[in-house]
């Protein structure tokens, strides 16, 4: 699994992102935030041509876990 971690605010627009730059089993992000919502988008990626040392984003899919830290009350909603 080879992901882009992205974190966007309750306008969409993005806040941080965390892309590896190799095949990783852990993406993290550290950003501190005011309060409000927020939002997290998993996608998978690829990297490097398909037709030369690299992959294309279909094989990147799998499980994964979202671990957040937060010093207030934090609710979630999974979205597909």
């Amino acid at each position: 699994l080879d992901v882009l971690l992205e974190l966007r605010d309750a306008g969409g627009a993005l806040v941080a992102e965390s892309n590896p730059a190799t095949q990783v089993r852990a993406s993290i992000l550290n950003q501190n935030v005011s309060a409000g919502s927020y939002f997290i988008h998993i996608h998978g990626v690829g990297a490097g041509s398909v037709t030369g040392t690299g992959y294309s984003d279909y094989g990147s899919i799998g499980r994964y876990y979202l671990d957040v830290t937060s010093s207030g009350t934090v609710s979630y909603t999974h979205l597909t």
